[in-house]
């Protein structure tokens, strides 16, 4: 049972990560047990396509998704509803990418890690008090 996936330092992701995760996304479809909970892609080279074209069905499922030191320009978060932790520490992310986080991951996320980003025009309304780091 997959549930944790980790990129290391200074790993070039390519579509062959892409492919495996919309490989298990298809077989959980079709009844195998593909329960992805971790995303571990801190300090990954990664284009906001390849990053958006995560299936769905995966962002769903990721609890914890680590995008220190990476560029985190285009990516859309909107669809990860299931994060309780969001590692963001050194990222390079905008306002407009931030405030994309649904309401209701903003309320489920434990524990939110800003450390050493520019966070000007963050709305940080509905995160629970204490679990922002900076």
């Amino acid at each position: 049972k997959l549930e944790t996936i980790t990129l290391g330092e200074q790993i070039r992701c390519d579509m062959q990560l892409l492919q495996i995760l919309q490989s298990k996304a298809t077989e959980r479809s079709n009844g195998f047990n593909f329960d992805l909970t971790t995303l571990d892609l801190s300090m990954a080279t990664i284009t906001a396509a390849q990053f958006n074209a995560i299936p769905q069905a995966s962002k769903e499922l990721i609890r914890d998704l680590d995008l220190s030191f990476v560029d985190c320009i285009g990516f859309d978060l909107s669809e990860f509803t299931g994060l309780t932790s969001l590692n963001l520490w050194a990222a390079y992310i905008t306002a407009d990418q931030f405030n994309a986080i649904p309401q209701a991951s903003k309320a489920s996320i434990k524990a939110l890690d800003l450390g050493r980003v520019d966070c000007t025009g963050f709305d940080l309304d509905g995160f629970q008090p204490g679990v922002i780091r900076s």
